[in-house]
């Protein structure tokens, strides 16, 4: 699990922005993430996350590409140009768990794209 603290007070920043990111990490560390993008996120403010892990995993699937489950909902590429790089398929309702701390102003399913207030 991750120890960490972004290097930022709290309510530092008015946004936070996220692309294809959160997604390379195990679930335990993920919570983690969402909890320090609210931290040091101001209150009211606005967040944008991309979690493209269910295109990955549907072409992993067409492309026939070996993978290797690594936990629930999380696999490692073990062919293609993206060979060992952790990838975490994101449920819908799992995706709301974790933004229990926000007010979800949109979820995009196709694009895997949030937006959020803090």
């Amino acid at each position: 699990m991750l120890s960490f603290q972004y290097p930022y007070g709290t309510g530092f920043s008015d946004a936070a922005l996220s692309i294809k990111v959160v997604h390379h990490t195990l679930t335990d560390n993920t919570e983690r993430i969402f909890k320090e993008i609210a931290r040091i996120t101001r209150e009211r403010g606005f967040v944008n996350l991309q979690v493209p892990a269910q295109e990955k995993a549907l072409r992993l699937t067409q492309e026939g590409l070996k993978s290797k489950k690594v936990e629930t909902g999380s696999y490692l590429p073990l062919e293609g140009d993206e060979k060992v790089i952790l990838h975490h398929k994101f449920e819908r309702l799992e995706l709301l768990s974790l933004l229990k701390d926000y007010t979800v102003v949109e979820l995009t399913p196709k694009t895997g794209t949030l937006q959020c207030d803090s």
